[in-house]
């Protein structure tokens, strides 16, 4: 976080995100200590709001919301006085319910403000074609613009994730933390070699490969893991295969496949056969 965080501090960016991680103290934080700006989602509940740190407004009930067009929107600003290093700094947080196909509550500190921020978005309208355009704020506007990027990120988690069934919690949440993280490191190598102008070593992932290029990248960062956790339990023993215990192993039950192409049959089928061969 410190490392990509480091070259956005008082540069004025804009964070957007979904509902799993907005909250007023996370915007508030955001603002005071690294002069970002946050945009997110946020679902309201049916509990009555405590305290000056929750959201205004409880979720309003299914009948009241069907009084309402799509484009409804409530508004409110509250403004905090939080110490940073001494210093005294105010953050604006302005929290939103807006009604699309069903309600939805945001928290911002980006694009304050009322009728001068009015604005359009096109929203999808079930069984036509043409979207339907939508009252809504400058900061929902962006929000939609822009939060792609979450749905890509758990669309690029899913189609290459690493999780197996388990009955056991904990190996789920450890599956989750390695396939984000891989997910990051792709981002990131990609971001990285684009902006260097390309690699010749990175073209096989993203160039001719560029379908399969996610899942070849995948097993060779496996593969060069592998590699580097060998180098680094073999100095450990001088170099001795025996007192790694899960290397010696591995190397015993290796199994070599030979293929060998035989001459074609009279339907025109290639013939393969495979040898298997139990090192000693």
């Amino acid at each position: 976080f410190t490392l990509i965080v480091g070259t956005l501090v008082q540069s004025g960016r804009t964070l957007f995100v979904d509902s799993y991680y907005t909250s007023i103290n996370l915007a508030r934080t955001l603002y005071t200590v690294f002069g970002m700006f946050l945009v997110g989602t946020y679902s309201p509940r049916d509990a009555k709001p405590k305290g000056p740190d929750s959201f205004p407004w409880r979720k309003l009930k299914t009948a009241d919301l069907k009084l309402v067009n799509r484009g409804w929107l409530r508004r409110c600003t509250k403004v905090f006085t939080d110490l940073v290093s001494g210093v005294k700094r105010q953050v604006e947080v302005q929290c939103m319910l807006w009604k699309d196909t069903k309600l939805v509550g945001f928290i911002t500190t980006a694009w304050i403000g009322g009728l001068s921020m009015a604005a359009k978005v096109p929203r999808s309208v079930g069984g036509k074609i043409k979207q339907l355009i939508v009252d809504s704020h400058e900061a929902i506007s962006n929000y939609v613009s822009n939060y792609g990027a979450v749905d890509r990120a758990d669309r690029g988690i899913a189609d290459y994730s690493t999780a197996f069934q388990c009955s056991r919690w904990h190996m789920r949440v450890f599956f989750w933390l390695l396939d984000a993280t891989l997910w990051n490191v792709w981002v990131i190598a990609k971001f990285r070699f684009e902006a260097e102008g390309g690699d010749a070593s990175f073209d096989d992932y993203n160039g001719k490969y560029r379908i399969s290029g996610r899942y070849r990248f995948q097993l060779d960062l496996a593969n060069a893991m592998i590699e580097y956790a060998k180098e680094g339990a073999l100095a450990e023993v001088n170099g001795d295969v025996k007192g790694v215990k899960w290397l010696h192993q591995r190397q015993q039950n290796k199994k070599k496949q030979d293929l060998h192409v035989d001459s074609d049959d009279d339907a025109g089928h290639v013939l393969v056969s495979v040898v298997v061969n139990q090192e000693p």
